[in-house]
Order: structure tokens, then sequence, then C-alpha cells
């Protein structure tokens, strides 16, 4: 015997006669009537020793529908025809008892009404009028649908889902016009085979307003700086000009997450805005992670066998590995060679290396130079500091409007001598603001809030400090990174897919006319939220689950420059800069003049396959670490030892894809599908390999939600 269900050999064999008035329940009770006499019979020839048959089984013949295989609840009205509508209700219904697997559920924009066999009727008729999912009657006898291959189903009544995803979640019976107008239904309209985005998210906003912060005392150090010095540009000549001077001065600066650096990008930018800037001191805890310590670099070279200095950071801030741990001494070049690190497919770039959470040392060269290194005796300086009573540096302006709602800008200062990540969305939120501030405030319908701050560590003690006041008040927000080279604008969506944010930009983006696009036939790329990238995946984590995406020319690693020596400013202009600034000025006129009294566009939640076979491929998680990224170095969850996963980086991608989606509102199976979909997106334009986020099967994330169960950091519901 085989340990599944209707996997082994047949013994006996009962027809069971399948009517249309048979549910899943009464086909039950046939088939236990059926199969109870066939386990006697079997037992009598076992125990008189008689052969019992093996008859094979031809399972294409044959679908169990087990608690395993849980299908979506939702009708694929392009796909299915109206008996296979009909069968797929009939299936689940167990009378008073709830079905294990699945509930039939119709949906209109956010209206969703459960069903049973009893409120449905297949009608022997067929009909070329219409599409499959359009509504072709609608009145006193329910709703008449078509269906794929031209049958049509009548939906007679069903069981209003009222405030789906909450606490108090509840159904009400609703019957002919009733269901009519609770459907909010007309003839013509057209049936989506899953709920609007904003039905399927109403779980994500659910478990978003549940998890309120843990509240611990920060006091912010803040600064004071003059007013903004600089007068407002009066035409687009002078943006320029003005963006080129700032533009000068800010990129030759070493920044990290914390120091001088940072300091002085805060400090040139308040000449520009009213920054408010504080400090945030080093060991604080911010959830999950713990603000490290300040570092300060004062200088760093090495002397090779000839007496040069080389790898110096007075000729390029990437030279030296950012955070590196201070060290003096002399090496042979073979000890030297492990603390250097270059890349050999572009051997004229400097690589961008970090090490902010691992204590070494190490420089950066082109790989050129690199091969040039000579045998021989080498002096290494690396005068740095890591001040465990250092800070971090955050900055924020909140420009008033007609309302608090809020529309938010981020941009991150982190990176040196840089242009394109991300000195580019600097200065195009400060010029930004500067555009927004010129105007009455009459003419800005909302408040606009900006912060700038370090990348990742920064957006999470931003949260820390303003998110649940955010969760009130953003209704739109918006990342700007690598948004002054010379391509077509590009959009990662936030993780509600169709927010009011998604929509401005993909508005937008199809009537923009501009330097890159002067005849408007590029349209851009717009993305999928995926779990990684820059801080829209912490204003996007579950326990805030923002508004906000992403907003770029070229996106990370879609550039050859990426983290390299070559993102300079001959990859970033000042005009490029200054399309960008009316770009996103643009985008947030557009958001002002959104009707939100209409239902906003939605786009489809990734289907799951039509049946899975995984036990865990129906199952639904809820994270324990909700509040932006957590940590996993401490945890010991960045080691692959004890999981059966092998690719390592999949299995970090694969953590990542649960963590960010673990609400309750999302099976494995759809964030597999999810995962995929981003690959198809955005794998087929990446041109470093190394970059790519993984698509992950629901096998593999099952081995993964058991290390994170283990950990802690996910139950299952």
């Amino acid at each position: 015997m085989n340990d599944g269900i209707d996997e082994g050999a047949v013994a006996f064999v009962a027809p069971v006669k399948i009517t249309d008035d048979d549910t899943g329940l009464s086909l039950m009770q046939k088939c236990m009537s059926k199969g109870f006499p066939l386990v006697l019979h079997c037992l009598r020839q076992a125990i008189n020793g008689l052969d019992i048959p093996k008859i094979v089984q031809d399972e294409s013949k044959f679908r169990c529908y087990r608690t395993k295989d849980a299908l979506e609840p939702y009708f694929y009205w392009q796909e299915r025809t109206a008996r296979d509508i009909f069968n797929f209700v009939r299936a689940a219904d167990y009378g008073p008892i709830k079905c294990p697997t699945y509930t039939p559920t119709l949906c209109f924009g956010q209206v969703c009404v459960e069903l049973k066999t009893k409120d449905v009727e297949l009608l022997n008729i067929t009909t070329s009028r219409g599409t499959a999912g359009e509504v072709l009657g609608a009145g006193d006898d329910g709703v008449l649908i078509k269906c794929a291959g031209g049958g049509i189903l009548q939906i007679k009544s069903g069981q209003l889902v009222v405030n789906r995803g909450g606490k108090n979640s509840k159904t009400q019976t609703v019957k002919g016009m009733d269901l009519v107008n609770a459907l909010e239904i007309e003839e013509g309209s057209i049936l989506h085979d899953t709920p609007g985005s904003e039905s399927r998210h109403e779980q994500d906003v659910f478990f978003a307003k549940e998890q309120e912060a843990p509240k611990r005392s920060i006091v912010p150090t803040p600064t004071t700086y003059d007013a903004p010095s600089l007068a407002f540009e009066k035409d687009e000549e002078d943006l320029i000009a003005h963006i080129e001077e700032y533009h000068n001065r800010l990129y030759p600066i070493l920044r990290s997450i914390s120091g001088p650096g940072s300091r002085e990008t805060h400090k040139i930018l308040s000449e520009l805005l009213p920054l408010k800037t504080f400090e945030i001191p080093s060991g604080t805890q911010v959830f999950d992670w713990t603000i490290p310590p300040e570092w300060v670099c004062r200088e760093a070279y090495i002397i090779d066998p000839a007496g040069k200095r080389i790898c110096d950071i007075k000729d390029h801030k990437l030279h030296i590995l950012n955070y590196s741990m201070p060290f003096r001494g002399k090496l042979s070049l073979a000890e030297l060679q492990k603390h250097l690190s270059s890349i050999e497919e572009m051997p004229n770039a400097i690589p961008y290396i970090t090490s902010y959470y691992s204590r070494r040392w190490g420089f950066c060269l082109s790989h050129k130079q690199r091969m040039q290194l000579v045998e021989g005796t080498y002096e290494v300086v690396i005068d740095s500091e890591l001040k465990e009573n250092g800070s971090l540096t955050l900055s924020e302006v909140l420009l008033p409007g007609q309302t608090d709602k809020e529309i938010f800008i981020s941009a991150y200062t982190c990176h040196p001598q840089m242009c394109n990540d991300s000195l580019s969305g600097t200065i195009v939120a400060a010029f930004l603001y500067r555009q927004l501030a010129q105007r009455p405030i009459e003419e800005r319908k909302y408040s606009y809030r900006f912060c700038f701050i370090p990348e990742s560590i920064g957006a999470i003690a931003y949260l820390y400090l303003r998110g649940e006041a955010m969760k009130r008040n953003v209704i739109a927000g918006y990342v700007l990174t690598t948004i002054g080279d010379s391509g077509m604008f590009s959009y990662k969506r936030s993780r509600m897919v169709s927010s009011i944010a998604d929509v401005a930009v993909e508005k937008y983006l199809q009537s923009y006319r501009g330097p890159v696009n002067p005849t408007g036939r590029k349209k851009g790329f717009v993305y999928d939220f995926w779990p990684c990238g820059s801080d829209e995946r912490q204003y996007c984590s579950p326990g805030y689950n923002l508004p906000v995406g992403c907003l770029s020319r070229s996106f990370y690693s879609l550039f050859k420059e990426y983290h390299t020596s070559q993102d300079n400013m001959s990859l970033v202009t000042s005009p490029q800069l200054a399309e960008s600034v009316a770009f996103v000025l643009g985008v947030c006129k557009t958001v002002e003049n959104l009707d939100l009294s209409e239902s906003l566009p939605t786009v489809p939640i990734p289907r799951t396959p039509f049946q899975q076979t995984h036990p865990l491929a129906s199952a639904r998680f809820v994270s324990r670490v909700p509040h932006g990224e957590p940590q996993l170095g401490p945890r010991g969850m960045y080691y692959n030892v004890g999981s059966g996963l092998k690719n390592p980086s999949k299995r970090i991608d694969g953590i990542m894809w649960i963590l960010a989606y673990a609400t309750g509102n999302h099976t494995l199976s759809e964030i597999s599908a999810m995962s995929f979909r981003h690959r198809d997106q955005f794998g087929q334009h990446n041109i470093f390999s190394g970059y790519e986020f993984q698509a992950c099967t629901v096998e593999e994330l099952g081995i993964i939600v058991k290390e994170l169960e283990n950990a802690n950091m996910i139950q299952q519901i």
C-alpha cells in the first residue's frame, strides 16, 4: 500500500453515478455507501488468503480535490465553460459544513459573493452574443453570465461577504435584485477572473493596520541650519545651472550610511530646502535592527614596492571598502590580494563594495590595475574609526498643502562618488521640492513629505520614527533612484499593485513627452513589486504596506555602470536631471488630479496553477517580524547549513519573497507565481546575472518556510 491518497493500485471497483443534483457532500455519501462493502469484501479476501487484485489506475482520468490541492475560489470566466463552473460550485458544496479546500466566490470590483449549488443554475443554451465573463442580464432572477464556449450560467442568490478581511467579517443572503444591487452590476458589465486588486489587498491593508509598531523612546538630536540661501529657479536654464553647481559639489564626497560625509551632504542640501536634520545614536534598536557604529575614514591608501601610492581615496572614494575597519601593516602581494576587489569583465572600472555589518578591511581597484601589481612588499594604511558613540543622520521637510494627506518622496544619501546610484535621486528630490514650493498653497492639494536618509537602515529608522503617522497620511509615495541617466523613465509598483501612486505613474507615462521621449512612442517599463531593490521594500513591508513605488530611468543592474566608478558625471548630466525633476513634478500633478471618488484600475494578481500538488501550495502565513526588512544575519539565516535548498542565493531570495507577502492573504502558490512573473518582467532586461532576483517554485518555498517557522519569523494560519 502507498501512503498517499489515490496513489496505489485499485483492488475493487464500484461505479458511482454522478448527476446534476449531486454536490461534494452527496457524492461523498454515495462513495461511502458504495465503498464500505468493498472494504469488507477486501478484508474477507485477505482473511481467506485469496489474491487481492491490483488494477493500475489511469490517473489522467480523475482529479482528487484534497486540502493540499486547494483551488483558488474564483471563477475563470475566460477559460472555463458554464458546465465547468457549475461543477466547480457543486464540488465545494458540503451543505452546512464549510468545504475544506475552497469556497466558490463571485467577484465584481471590491464586492464578493460566496456561492453554493442552490444559488447557481446551468442553462441549457449557448450564445454568440458578448464575450466570456460578460453579464447578459441582471434583474429579479439574478445575473446571467456568459462563460467560455458560449454557455450561460444563472446566479440566482448567494452570501454577500461583509467587511471582507476584517475582524468582524460576516455574510448575509442576497437574492435576485438584491444580489444585482449588492454587486452594483448591470447588463454589459465584465466580470474578472479574480477580485479587483483593491479587494484582494484588503487583508494586506487590515494586517498593516493591526501591526502597531512597538513603542520605544527615541530622542533624536536635532541639527540647526541657516535658512536656504539659494534663490528659486526662474526658468529651465536657471534650473540646469543650479543642478550643475550642486551636482559638482556633492559628487566627490566620501559618503556612507553614517559619518562626516553624510553630514556634509545634508548640510549642502540645506542650502536648497529647509531641512530638519536629526541624529539617531549608534546602538539604538529600531525594530529588528541596531543603528551601527558611525564610520569615519580619514585616509586610506596602499604603497607599492616601488614606493608609489595606489588605491588612494584622494584619487577616488570607491577605492576603500566602505565601512572598512582600520588597518596598518606590510603584506606580501599574495596576502594583499585577499583584501582586494575588482571586476574582470569591466577591467577599467572600480567596483563599489560595502561591509556595514561585517568587520573587515579592504580596497577596490580596476582589474587592469590589479593585473599590473608586482611581487613585493606592500604597505597598507587605513586610518578609519568605528565610533560606538556615533550616530546616523536623517533629514526631512514637510511642505504643507490644503490637506494633511501627503505625497511622500524618499531619496538616499549614502553612496560615495557615483551619480546615477543615487546622487541623482537626492538632487532630483531637492529641486522637486523647490519647484513645488514656488506654487502657492492653494495649488497644492496635498502636503509633501521629503526625507533624505541612508539606504535600508535609514528607511527602517525613519519608519520607526514616523511610520504610524505615515500609515494614516501618505496616499502616494516614490523612492527616487537611478533617475539621472539618459534612459526612458521606468517604474516599480508598490506592493499594493494598483495604489494611487501606481495608477498616477502609469497614466502619466502614457502621455509623457520630453527630451527622452519627444514623439511619445516610448512608454517606459513598469514592473511589479519585488522584495528587493531600494527603500520601497521597507515602506511596503507587511507592517506598513504603504503606497510607495520606485521611480527610475534605468533601474539598478539594468545599466552596465551600476555600482562602479563608471557611474560618473559623463553618464548623468544636468539637463537629464532637470528633465527628471520635471517628470516627477508631472507625476505629482497627476496624483493631485486623480478623481479618488472613482474606482481605480486594477492589476490582476498572478493566478495559481489550476491544481497544485505540494502540501503547502495553498498555505498562508503571517509575519512575526513585519516592520521593515528583518535582519537575517544574527539569526543565522544567511547560512544554508541544514537547508534542503542547495542554491544559497535562491534561498535568500525565497526568504525575502515569503516575508514580503506574509500577511495571511497570499498562498505559497501565489507567491511563487509572483516570483516567476518578476523573472519574466525584469530578468529579460537584466545585464548582471548576479543581481537577478530569482524565481522560486512552490517546492522550494516549502523548504524555506520550515526554516522561517523554526526561526519564529512566520506563522502558518
